[in-house]
């Protein structure tokens, strides 16, 4: 029969369950049932010590509006998620690291996954200080709770699990370029045809096609992504993420004026097995790059395993960064 994959574990912990119907349609729902992917919706409100299921109070020295409470949001982690089962906290604030593709690539390595919604006005800091999540936030603009980031966050990061959709390496965001346009029947439309190329069956010249319409549509509406960049990468098993490795990233920032560095880890078999779990090395880099928003996570080799070559993983890297200046910095160089 085969080994079958366990799904990966969405954990999460709302006061408003009804808010997240829109993940029982479409992909999403497919990968559900299909034993892909795995949401469980834990209501904060049943671990309130209280009979009217309060969870918030006023803030302490004063100020508008209620603080959710530190008690019941612990509890009702701890309820499935017990402090040595590995899980990944992460709490939707807008004080959070932006949330984008590497950051989705990123957490579609971790097994199980456990999403706090603030709401209110947030939740009390000694829960925050407890639980020691990961912080992430949709961008700099306020929404009433945390719901809507976690859905766009599960979304973003099912997408990225094997097994929810087909390889999307020319979608937007996977590469430093926006996805050119996109045409489907009939050929014409009110008088509007498709390009002939696309038509032709010449799959060299859509490729040139796409390859030139994706730089003209990235110029056009996200120019930013199109300045010439410089990009460190430093690799490394990572089992443990040290001072050094920092330290030669942030000499690459300062003494080199590199835009970026990515952090590669690698697999690492020893008598055909790897030495520590794929998503343990991920996650020993994502807490020490925290908040710093020129470092980067690139997941991979972890992903594709121990087939993946040097070769691969240096014109992946190369085609998601296509047009940067690249510094390999330290001894692994990635010959």
């Amino acid at each position: 029969m085969g080994n079958k994959k366990t799904p990966t574990q969405f954990n999460v912990f709302t006061l408003f369950s009804n808010m997240f119907a829109p993940l029982q349609d479409s992909i999403i729902a497919r990968a559900v049932s299909g034993g892909v992917i795995n949401i469980n919706l834990i209501n904060i409100r049943d671990f309130a010590d209280n009979k009217h299921k309060k969870v918030d109070d006023y803030t302490f020295g004063g100020g508008t509006g209620l603080v959710m409470q530190a008690e019941p949001i612990v509890a009702a982690v701890e309820s499935v998620s017990p402090p040595d089962d590995n899980a990944l906290n992460v709490l939707l604030t807008p004080q959070g690291r932006k949330f984008d593709q590497s950051m989705a690539e990123f957490l579609s390595t971790q097994p199980k996954i456990n999403l706090i919604c603030g709401h209110y006005e947030g939740i009390d800091q000694r829960a925050i200080d407890a639980l020691e999540p990961l912080e992430l936030s949709l961008g700099d603009f306020v929404l009433t709770g945390g719901e809507i980031p976690a859905m766009a966050i599960i979304d973003a990061t099912a997408r990225c699990v094997d097994g929810v959709i087909a390889e999307q390496t020319d979608e937007s965001f996977y590469t430093s370029a926006l996805e050119y346009p996109q045409y489907t029947r009939p050929a014409c439309w009110r008088g509007a045809e498709v390009e002939s190329v696309l038509l032709s069956g010449n799959h060299k010249e859509i490729d040139k096609w796409r390859a030139r319409e994706s730089y003209e549509v990235t110029k056009k509406k996200r120019p930013d992504l199109l300045e010439p960049k410089k990009i460190g990468i430093i690799m490394g098993r990572f089992d443990q993420i040290g001072r050094e490795h920092m330290e030669l990233a942030e000499h690459g920032i300062k003494e080199l004026n590199l835009d970026k560095v990515i952090f590669v880890p690698m697999v690492d078999v020893i008598d055909g097995a790897e030495s520590s779990p794929a998503y343990m090395r991920a996650r020993a880099v994502a807490e020490a790059i925290n908040y710093n928003l020129k470092f980067e996570i690139y997941v991979g080799a972890l992903k594709q395993g121990a087939e993946f070559s040097m070769d691969d993983m240096r014109e992946d890297i190369a085609r998601r960064t296509a047009g940067a200046e690249l510094h390999w910095l330290g001894e692994e160089k990635g010959d």
